[in-house]
């Protein structure tokens, strides 16, 4: 995640072809000294960013405690959402599966309770949608269908509605 928040990285998603989809590695901890983790990107960055949540699991030397993890992120509405996504202790339960759960930047994820540490991982995939990309592929496209030729019968022929 950090080498594509470097400038260079950002410019190279402009000059992708629209729908093309780069996939990184996601990963934050979380414990009593660092109990948030916000994952944002550039407000001027044309490209579209999903997370997508894979697991969450307790790390080495953690307490035989309630560790409660919890997602911030908006809705549709752009209010704030705070989400309990997992409950987790040692001797109970160690670690939970997620799937892909879709999130979209910003979102931020906070150790609720317990001390940790937990560790937050998934996949960040950065779909690009600029419109110039967006535009020539379309265009593109629409040159490669072929023109339809009709046969001479089927021009010349009238149509006969009955009633």
């Amino acid at each position: 995640m950090a080498a594509y928040l470097e400038k260079e990285s950002r410019q190279q998603c402009k000059s992708q072809p629209a729908g093309f989809v780069d996939s990184f590695l996601f990963s934050c901890e979380l414990s009593s000294k660092i109990s948030s983790f916000t994952f944002k990107v550039d407000e001027e960055d044309v490209c579209e960013h999903i997370l997508t949540m894979r697991l969450i699991s307790l790390g080495d030397g953690v307490k035989d405690e309630c560790n409660v993890i919890e997602v911030v992120c908006l809705d549709r509405d752009r209010n704030e959402l705070s989400i309990p996504v997992a409950n987790l202790k040692l001797s109970v339960q160690p670690m939970v599966d997620l799937g892909n759960f879709e999130l979209y930047p910003p979102v931020t994820f906070r150790l609720k309770s317990g001390s940790g540490p937990v560790h937050v991982s998934g996949n960040h995939l950065i779909v690009t949608t600029n419109a110039d990309g967006f535009r020539q592929e379309i265009n593109q496209s629409v040159e490669d269908v072929p023109s339809i030729q009709l046969p001479q019968t089927i021009k010349d022929s009238s149509v006969t509605v009955i009633t």
